[in-house]
């Protein structure tokens, strides 16, 4: 069986953090997760695999998320336009 991350939403509490590393699958992940990026607005940590980032960077920014390398030290974050290997989203 396959659930969405929105379905999950009407069993369980809203996230505060979601951490996502599913091995390149993780656009397809964030399209069913509309109203937990509209609504709960976690803080993300995933990896995004080269293939899927331009796709990524869009769901996420069209959702108002802030993209940062998460490997980066915290003095030296800056955004990002387009997300890394291992990248941190914060919802504006």
């Amino acid at each position: 069986m396959t659930v969405t991350l929105d379905w999950l939403l009407g069993w369980f509490p809203a996230p505060a953090v979601m951490k996502i590393d599913i091995e390149g699958a993780e656009a397809w992940a964030l399209r069913g997760a509309q109203r937990v990026l509209g609504e709960a607005r976690p803080r993300l940590l995933l990896e995004v695999y080269e293939e899927n980032a331009d796709e990524v960077g869009d769901l996420l920014r069209d959702y108002g998320y802030r993209l940062f390398d998460a490997e980066a030290r915290l003095e030296d974050r800056t955004p990002l336009t387009r997300p890394a290997f291992n990248t941190l989203a914060l919802p504006s």
